[in-house]
């Protein structure tokens, strides 16, 4: 087994264990856990096993990763609406 699908493999199980466990140990760090699983689904990447080993990590670090995603869409949407409203220019209901 090559070094980066067993280290795919083991953060998919990792993240899976976490979403189970709903807790937020390493909530500050999923966006570098998804840039790291997202890496070896390129197209770049030349072997198919780092390729399924990084989507069935991915699959197993959603679940995990959710939180994050609804908290930075949350940011997000506050932060475009504060804008949004401290702009004398934007139009009502922006």
């Amino acid at each position: 087994m090559h070094k980066k699908e067993a280290a795919l493999n083991t953060i998919g199980y990792i993240c899976e264990e976490i979403a189970q466990l709903e807790t937020t140990c390493l909530e500050a760090r999923s966006n570098e856990i998804l840039t790291a699983v997202v890496a070896g689904m390129r197209a770049d990447e030349p072997e198919p096993k780092i390729k399924v080993a990084a989507t069935k990590a991915l699959s197993n670090a959603l679940e995990f990763a959710k939180r994050n995603f609804d908290v930075s869409l949350l940011d997000f949407s506050l932060q475009r609406r504060t804008a949004a409203r401290c702009d004398p220019e934007a139009a009502p209901g922006d």
